[in-house]
């Protein structure tokens, strides 16, 4: 039997820290070096020399330039995928949409030219962006939500999702979800109403489910009437997150992982317990038997 809940601030698995070659796990070096942090430091080191991102073609991806030590700190907060080169003075980097307006509008670190060399202010860029999918506007704000807390983004194509976040750089950690993004409101248009055949939840669930991710659904809704034309609307846009598992009914019945120490702790007050009262029985039965005895004796001397 499937059944299916919906959940909200629950306690989910952890991560699967990947191991190095000493065989310990990656938690330590992540919290040494949170990603927060880390992308301050891309803020900073970009901020004053603005890189360009030049728009590669009608996909709305973009090519970024960057230095050798940007390119270390653009790597680290994990924005893009190298592009392998020959020459060591100028590194390359693949961005997809979000990334791009991500780093040009929520960070403004970088600006972007058109295939034309000509620079786009915010608002070209998002019609450009929404030009090339209609579903832009919704995309960019699961993505920004996500990244705004820490978690790395990335696109979830593979899994059969719209994205995957790990909770730090993917070298270090597998990905936790498969984040699906559901749009509500008429602004949206025919595409609302994802997820809510249920066959179509059901292969989201078992997909998900068969590479160890939690199906993270975000439902994308506005606080109030607005237009999609412009990234003013973003500031009305809500994010609700909602986590999906599987409830496998014999498994939580009769499958129970290691108990916590409270656990423990009451089953060994319990063990006491019933040993003192044990040995308090023993003391009775003892002395009831040594008396029998005693009488007996007595009785057949006389």
């Amino acid at each position: 039997s499937l059944l299916c809940h919906w959940v909200q601030h629950m306690d989910l698995p952890g991560p699967r820290w990947k191991k190095g070659k000493d065989g310990k796990d990656f938690a330590s070096l992540a919290a040494a070096n949170p990603m927060s942090a880390i992308v301050s430091e891309l803020k900073a080191s970009f901020i004053s020399s603005k890189p360009v991102a030049i728009l590669s073609g009608p996909g709305g991806s973009a090519v970024l330039g960057v230095g050798p030590e940007q390119a270390v700190i653009l790597n680290r907060a994990a924005f893009g995928h190298a592009i392998e080169n020959a020459t060591a003075q100028k590194h390359w980097f693949q961005l997809s949409p979000e990334e791009v307006f991500y780093l040009c509008h929520a960070l403004n670190c970088i600006r972007v030219d058109s295939l034309d060399n000509k620079q786009m202010s915010e608002i070209e860029l998002w019609d450009y962006f929404r030009s090339g999918s209609e579903s832009f506007p919704e995309m960019y704000k699961a993505y920004a939500h996500l990244r705004l807390k820490n978690w790395v983004v990335r696109s979830g194509l593979q899994y059969g999702a719209d994205f995957v976040a790990y909770r730090h750089h993917p070298a270090l950690v597998h990905s936790e979800f498969a984040v699906v993004v559901v749009p509500e409101g008429a602004e949206f248009g025919n595409r609302c109403g994802r997820l809510e055949v249920w066959s179509d939840l059901l292969c989201a669930l078992r997909a998900s489910g068969s590479v160890a991710k939690t199906l993270l659904v975000l439902t994308i809704s506005s606080s109030s009437k607005c237009e999609l034309s412009s990234p003013d609307c973003l500031e009305q846009l809500v994010v609700h997150e909602r986590t999906i598992t599987r409830w496998i009914l014999q498994q939580c019945r009769e499958q129970r992982c290691e108990p916590s120490r409270d656990e423990v702790n009451r089953e060994e007050l319990i063990i006491e317990k019933e040993s003192v009262v044990f040995n308090h029985w023993g003391v009775i039965l003892g002395f009831t038997v040594l008396s029998g005895l005693l009488v007996y004796r007595l009785k057949f001397r006389q």
